[in-house]
């Protein structure tokens, strides 16, 4: 398991916010957050990246794992990509960096270059 987050509490002075929230992240697991505003997704990315502590829970990661987030009004330049932004924020992964490099080394042959193709 990568991440895991159990009975996540959290409130604003007397309004929950979260109430009971617990998820499970596998090593190759794909998630989305999804909800209608004010339904607590930035407060519980928060949580799960060490920013901000729960009223009560626990969430388990390895210690090496490091969790980021592009928070919502960030000011994105529409010019770049979202992969850009993320390089930009958090660095490229290891993965992202050896896919694009062989990415970038196929395409430097053809004389052109793409930046918004499938890594």
């Amino acid at each position: 398991m990568l991440l895991q987050a159990s009975g996540i509490i959290k409130h604003y002075g007397v309004t929950p916010i979260l109430e009971g929230v617990s998820l499970q992240i596998g090593e190759r697991d794909r998630i989305g957050l999804v909800g209608v505003n004010g339904a607590g997704k930035s407060t519980f990315l928060k949580i799960l990246a060490g920013e901000l502590d729960s009223d009560q829970g626990s969430v388990s990661k390895p210690r090496e794992l490091r969790i980021g987030y592009l928070a919502q009004n960030s000011g994105l330049d529409q010019r770049l990509t979202i992969q850009e932004v993320m390089n930009a924020a958090f660095g490229p992964p290891a993965r992202t960096r050896t896919r694009f490099g062989a990415a970038r080394s196929a395409h430097r042959g053809s004389g052109r270059a793409s930046r918004r193709g499938p890594l």
